[in-house]
This record gives structure tokens, C-alpha cells and sequence, in this order.
């Protein structure tokens, strides 16, 4: 595990020890960087902290769906199963069409102008290969369309389903034919977004989140 280096990262743009220790846990989880189970002891150590902020944050990653806490201080990390992975895709699906349609009806012209920014770049890093940037501003199209739509419920639901696909994301996009369509389908569904047409988006979605669905 490397937690003392994502720690030392989210100490910077956290306002709490809490909180650092919350987001370290759950980037090491979900990037698969962390042993199947972990104790308050072991993280304190590992991080050389007190167990306060580290049982507070534990148990909020717990009723996140990121830990299941077996004895007290003793807790197994919750890994994404091909099940978990096929029924949050199936989730994805409804919470992109719903959040397009929102976008659709009440984005103006100019603010749809930053989704387009956004295909740039992912265009950008798609002929760098960069997967993790790919992963950043795929992720941060979806979160702008959101943000758009003005609904933050669901911002928030995709924030959390995307986070427990991340490693499988990953494996997706190891796929060179996955790899280019990334800038495709992000850009047909801006294209579809800015000529507000609601009758296509869905299918467009459904086989965008296909593509990012487990390989058989």
C-alpha cells in the first residue's frame, strides 16, 4: 500500500484529518491499492495518526458501500464483483439519459460550449493514451452535463457509481478499440445535447455505457 503518499496529497486540499484519511482510504480502494482487510491500528500506524480520524472515517466509508465493518475496529474492503460492475452500469445508463434530458431543457447555447471544451481534451489525451486523464475528463463531462441539468442528486449518484468502476474502467480502456471511441461517444452525445434532440440521446447512451461495460 502506499497510503502515506495519498495521504500526504489529500492532507492538502483537506479541511480535517477526517476527511484526508477518508479520501486516502477510498482512493486506495478504489484503485484496488490496499490489502482485503484493514483494521483502525494498521491505517493509524501506516499514516501515524491518532485512530479517532480514523475510525470516524471508516465508518463513513462504511455506510458509503466502501467497507463492511466485521469486528468493531476490523473491517473487508468492498470490491466492485462482474455482478456489482453490471448492475451499476445498468444504473449509469438511467442516471446519463435522465441527466442529458435535463441538460437538454435547461443549458443555454453558452454554457454548452464547455462540454465541447471538455471533448477537446478528451480527444487530447485519447491520442496520448493517457488513461487516467481519459478516466478524469470523461468522468468530468458526465459530472458538467450534471451540473447543467441543475440536479445535484444525481451528480452525486454518478460521482459514487463511477468511483466504484474506476479499476475497471481502467481495464476497459486497456482495449485499443475502447480507447478511441472514448472521444466519439462523448462528442455524439455533445453533438446531440447542442441540436437539443431527445430522441436519439438514449440509444447513444445505452451503447456508450455498453462500451464501458465489463469484457467478456
Amino acid at each position: 500500500m502506499r497510503l502515506q503518499e495519498l495521504y500526504e496529497k489529500h492532507q492538502e486540499n483537506s479541511a480535517s484529518i477526517q476527511s484526508a484519511v477518508y479520501e486516502t482510504l477510498k482512493e486506495a480502494i478504489i484503485t484496488h491499492d490496499i490489502t482485503p482487510e484493514i483494521t483502525e491500528n494498521m491505517i493509524s500506524s501506516d499514516l501515524g495518526i491518532s485512530r479517532t480520524p480514523v475510525r470516524e472515517a471508516m465508518k463513513k466509508l462504511s455506510s458509503s458501500g466502501y467497507l463492511e465493518i466485521t469486528h468493531g475496529k476490523n473491517a473487508k474492503v468492498v470490491f466492485a464483483t462482474k455482478q456489482d460492475i453490471k448492475e451499476i452500469c445498468e444504473a449509469l445508463r438511467a442516471l446519463y439519459i435522465a441527466s442529458t434530458e435535463m441538460c437538454i431543457q435547461k443549458a443555454s447555447d453558452e454554457e454548452l460550449s464547455q462540454l465541447e471544451e471538455l471533448c477537446e481534451l478528451i480527444k487530447l489525451y485519447v491520442k496520448r493514451k493517457d488513461i487516467d486523464q481519459i478516466i478524469d475528463y470523461t468522468s468530468k463531462f458526465h459530472l458538467k452535463v450534471c451540473e447543467l441539468g441543475q440536479n445535484k442528486w444525481l451528480y452525486k449518484c454518478i460521482v459514487n457509481l463511477n468511483d466504484f468502476i474506476y479499476n475497471n474502467t481502467r481495464n476497459v480502456l486497456s482495449n485499443p478499440t475502447r480507447l478511441n471511441e472514448m472521444y466519439t461517444d462523448h462528442y455524439t452525445i455533445y453533438q446531440l445535447i447542442k441540436a437539443r434532440d431527445l430522441e436519439h440521446m438514449p440509444e447513444v447512451i445505452k451503447r456508450h455505457v455498453r462500451n464501458d461495460s465489463p469484457m467478456e
